[in-house]
């Protein structure tokens, strides 16, 4: 059975394609940044889908519920 795959798709491919070599300062900075852009661009689009699906469920405009937010920061 192994004799056949290795005959059809050849050697075991290496099954962990990152790089071989060791993170840099600049690898680690971009990974990081990359990272908080993405935690920044995922809550924003989560407040405005949530301010959006509140302002149709009680027919408020979504600027009244985002002063309304502002005003109560706890909430």
């Amino acid at each position: 059975m192994f004799d056949a795959l290795h005959t059809i798709i050849g050697p075991n491919p290496d099954p962990w394609p990152f790089p071989k070599h060791k993170w840099t300062m600049k690898d680690i900075l971009i990974a990081a940044v990359l990272y908080l852009t993405f935690l920044i661009l995922t809550k924003g689009v989560a407040a405005s889908t949530a301010f959006a699906m509140a302002s149709k469920k009680y027919n408020i405009s979504e600027d009244e519920l985002r002063k309304a937010a502002k005003e109560q920061p706890w909430a």
